[in-house]
């Protein structure tokens, strides 16, 4: 056992870091709330930035996938890009979808929307996440269904 191996830590290589998230964005896109939950160790911690509080292990995790796939029940996520480092994987993604049911509280509006985010994934050994941050444009998403003003265009340009 050499010293990262001691210290928990795990090095993938950017080939296997790319097919972790490659299979887990698969597992998303599929709705399926089991498979994305089984790339997660038991006691895996989850922080979605959207939310105000982490999801602590494997069955949070699954629910909170079950959640977003019942609110927006034809939700698409792209890759991006994804960069790996040592136990690390970032995932850029594109994400499109349907507001079809209630959203942490929000009655479904039926508006179509799409939103870009990030996510940060820490690896155990195994290949499977032991750690988990994602940062994604909640208010962009909030502004598409409706519930927030939409910002005005005055200086922005587009790209």
């Amino acid at each position: 056992m050499d010293a990262d191996e001691m210290q928990g830590r795990y090095t993938v290589t950017r080939e296997q870091g790319q097919q972790i998230v490659t299979a887990w964005v698969e597992a998303f896109n599929r709705h399926d709330p089991d498979a994305v939950a089984a790339f997660y160790i038991e006691d895996a911690v989850s922080r979605d930035m959207g939310r105000d509080m982490a999801l602590m292990g494997r069955a949070a995790i699954r629910e909170s996938m079950a959640t977003y796939f019942e609110s927006f029940p034809d939700i698409v996520m792209s890759i991006s890009r994804v960069g790996v480092d040592g136990e690390t994987a970032f995932l850029e993604w594109h994400a499109t979808a349907t507001h079809g049911g209630p959203y942490h509280g929000l009655a479904a509006t039926g508006r179509q929307g799409e939103v870009d985010g990030c996510n940060v994934l820490n690896f155990a050994a195994d290949g499977r996440i032991t750690s988990a941050i994602s940062y994604w444009d909640v208010a962009s998403l909030l502004r598409q269904m409706g519930q927030t003003p939409a910002w005005p265009a005055e200086g922005a340009v587009a790209q």
